[in-house]
């Protein structure tokens, strides 16, 4: 087991011309849920995604293909296209 794990982070900022990819690991012998949640600067949440993690197992998703489609981000905002 890891030393410490997180359970929320934050990322700042988003690929508007390639992609970003997601890589959440879970290394407990349980299933884990979570939830994404794309929120704009101001603290809107635009749209949540819930996903499980295998024990032992991982997520790897682009985050606009995989996760959530439709939105289109753009360089100081992110919104549905």
């Amino acid at each position: 087991m890891a030393a410490s794990s997180s359970t929320s982070f934050l990322l700042t900022e988003v690929e508007g011309g390639a992609y970003t990819k997601l890589n959440i690991i879970n290394n407990n012998a349980a299933p884990v849920e979570l939830t994404i949640q794309l929120v704009r600067a101001d603290g809107e949440i635009l749209v949540s995604v819930s996903r499980s993690i295998n024990p032992n197992g991982a997520l790897v998703a682009d985050l606009f293909n995989d996760l959530f489609p439709g939105m289109v981000p753009d360089h100081r905002r992110v919104y549905q296209g």
